[in-house]
């Protein structure tokens, strides 16, 4: 019988060493590894060492995430939940019921990531402290509140001070409350959005907030989207705000004048009589040639303004009319504007094109030899009326081939 003892105690002694000698191996992995690579190695670890404390910790030092992994014990263990929250916040979700009603393991989740609120106890999302040192980090935490909490000026008035848009997780009362909501819209214009409709027709909270944001006028009320000191503000701050003004203002000349002067393409949401407005449309082109895609069809086949849109960028020979973009003469006289039309004419076009410039180069060539060896006068390559005019020249005027443009 003692000779059995002996062999078991022995066995025991191999194993333990065995033990000790995995873990030593693990502790040195989980030191070097990745944090996605310690989370799949304590995941596959033996129901032991998923329960060893010094394993865990070695774990959460590099991946607060893993705590998913320990074992339930160790997850009600507040050094271990301490130290998974302190790396990462969000592993608050894995700790235990119990640890997730204790303050002190909240805050520190809280102080590492806001958003570690949403997975506290109830009693704690209706802790004022709690919640405040949330939301000071990052107002959105607000939505994660109790309901008691989120009708709490002091509490709302924080989360929207440093983030507006926390607005959309407050009460209806204080959507209503003109300090929340204009606190609110100074940080974020567009939280606008979230107001009650009676402060979306408070000309001071509107204008508050397009100072921030001209976007901010599609929250407005019909009524200020027609008032001119409210849409010639969202003017100033932004041309594309034209989108949001009432159907009237958008056929307003001098409004819409102002709006495409700041942003050209603008002219998109202008009414259609002042898409064919040459003025109005003119002024758009000369801030982005890409605008010529909102002209009317009559000003897209207007040779002057698709030609002053051409000068500026070669791409908007694309938003022609067809019929300009087949008249090798308009063509012709685009690319001397700008060579980068050649690239948007069809294969065939641009040979028309390239062999008339060719032709051109061709007889300024000629101009400019011969106006050194003969008085320029007022006939078309420079001869004088008692010179000879060459073969060349006849020939090319009895064939007509003295093209338009040239």
């Amino acid at each position: 019988m003692p000779k059995i003892k002996q062999i078991k105690t022995s066995e025991m002694g191999v194993n333990q060493l065995l033990c000790n000698s995995i873990k030593k191996r693990l502790l040195k992995a989980l030191r070097v590894a990745h944090s996605y690579d310690v989370q799949q190695i304590l995941k596959n670890a033996n129901l032991a060492l998923k329960n060893d404390k010094e394993v865990v910790l070695a774990a959460l030092d590099r991946s607060g995430g893993a705590l998913q992994y320990a074992s339930y014990a160790l997850k009600n263990d507040k050094e271990v939940v301490m130290a998974a929250v302190k790396q990462s916040g969000r592993a608050l979700q894995y700790a235990s019921d119990d640890l997730k009603q204790d303050k002190e393991v909240v805050l520190l989740a809280i102080n590492e990531d806001a958003y570690a609120l949403q997975f506290a106890s109830d009693e704690l999302k209706d802790n004022k402290i709690v919640v405040w040192a949330a939301v000071k980090r990052h107002g959105y935490a607000l939505e994660y509140a109790s309901a008691a909490l989120k009708n709490d000026k002091e509490v709302v008035w924080a989360a929207v001070k440093r983030t507006g848009y926390a607005l959309k997780y407050a009460s209806d009362a204080l959507k209503n409350d003109k300090e929340v909501v204009m606190e609110a819209v100074k940080q974020s214009g567009c939280a606008l959005g979230y107001a009650s409709d009676d402060l979306k027709q408070d000309k001071e909270v509107v204008l508050l907030a397009i100072k921030e944001d001209a976007h901010a006028l599609q929250f407005a009320s019909d009524e200020l989207k027609d008032n001119k000191i409210v849409v010639w503000a969202a003017a100033r701050k932004s041309g594309r705000a034209l989108k949001y003004v009432s159907d009237h203002l958008k056929n307003d000349k001098e409004y819409v004048l102002a709006a495409v002067k700041k942003h050209g393409c603008a002219l998109k949401y202008a009414s259609d009589n002042l898409k064919n407005n040459r003025d109005v449309v003119k002024t758009a082109l000369e801030k982005s040639a890409s605008a010529l895609e909102y002209a009317s069809d009559e000003l897209k086949d207007d040779k002057e303004v698709v030609l002053a849109a051409v000068k500026k960028s070669s791409y908007a020979l694309r938003h022609a009319s067809t019929d300009l973009k087949s008249n090798s003469v308009f063509l012709f006289q685009a690319v001397k504007y700008n060579r980068g039309v050649l690239k948007y004419l069809s294969k065939q076009m641009q040979k028309v094109i390239q062999d008339r410039l060719k032709f051109k180069s061709l007889i300024d060539g000629q101009q400019r030899q011969l106006s050194k060896k003969r008085p320029r006068t007022n006939s078309p390559l420079g001869w004088s009326d008692n010179a000879t005019v060459p073969e060349w020249e006849k020939a090319f005027n009895r064939n007509g081939l003295v093209m338009p443009g040239i």
